[in-house]
């Protein structure tokens, strides 16, 4: 007997026809509700990374907006402290001295409070 008739033999024989049946079907018994879950969990974790990824930028906004309003208030406390300094010149006896001689300095400002820094990250999420 040579190989072509024993091939010819295991094809027409129903073991081995019942048992590559059986395989395939196992196999996509197991495969299909595999490739389901798999397919369901991928779907469920890029979810909640979009999720994330929007309350990391919503934290950012707001960061970014804090800065901005320190930004505001600073200027307003100088502009209003720059107002009252030249205020002072309306008083008769210091009405001939120049600007520069009545405004005094900010006390307790420092320079590390009021430098306000935005990172890559704050700005990126207006990009």
């Amino acid at each position: 007997m040579n190989a072509s008739q024993v091939c010819l033999q295991l094809l027409e024989s129903s073991d081995m026809t019942s048992a590559v049946v059986g395989g395939l079907l196992g196999a996509l018994a197991g495969g299909i509700p595999a490739w389901g879950l798999a397919k369901r969990q991928s779907n469920e974790t890029l979810r909640r990374d979009r999720e994330q990824r929007e309350e990391n930028q919503k934290a950012l906004a707001f960061s970014v907006a804090v800065k901005l309003i320190q930004i505001i208030n600073s200027t307003i406390i100088l502009n209003n402290h720059l107002k009252s300094c030249l205020a002072l010149r309306q008083d008769p006896a210091r009405e001939h001295m120049e600007p520069w001689q009545v405004v005094v300095p900010i006390v307790g400002n420092t320079d590390q409070e009021s430098s306000i820094r935005f990172t890559a990250e704050e700005m990126a999420v207006f990009a």
